[in-house]
């Protein structure tokens, strides 16, 4: 199980009820899906407050990753493990993708207005 506040997350064996991790972060926890768990476990994105969307292992806390995407005004994001992308998604239709440690498209417009 994963706990989730503004400030700190944690992940809680369902077995024992051990304590797996605890770290700080910072997570936007108003956002609809502030945070996504890979399919194996094996890692966590989770949408801070800045913009930045943060890979964490997932077995523990650690971060591996930071996804930066600059003045896109995020509001949501995708991920596919398999591609290792994320696509970001802002306002009025505008996404972006980071592939590979990289934005490799930036700004493009979805043609129309995303909701949210």
């Amino acid at each position: 199980m994963i706990l989730l506040t503004d400030d700190e997350i944690r992940k809680i064996s369902l077995e024992d009820h051990q304590v797996l991790f605890e770290e700080k972060i910072g997570t936007n926890s108003t956002l609809n899906r502030p945070l996504v768990e890979s399919e194996n476990g094996d890692r966590l994105y989770d949408k801070n407050s800045y913009n930045k969307i943060l890979i964490l292992n997932g077995e523990t806390g650690e971060t591996i990753d930071e996804v930066f995407f600059g003045d896109l005004d995020l509001k949501y994001f995708a991920y596919n493990a398999e591609q290792n992308m994320v696509a970001g998604f802002g306002e009025a239709g505008i996404y972006s993708i980071w592939k590979d440690k990289v934005i490799t498209d930036d700004r493009l417009y979805l043609g129309g207005i995303a909701l949210f």
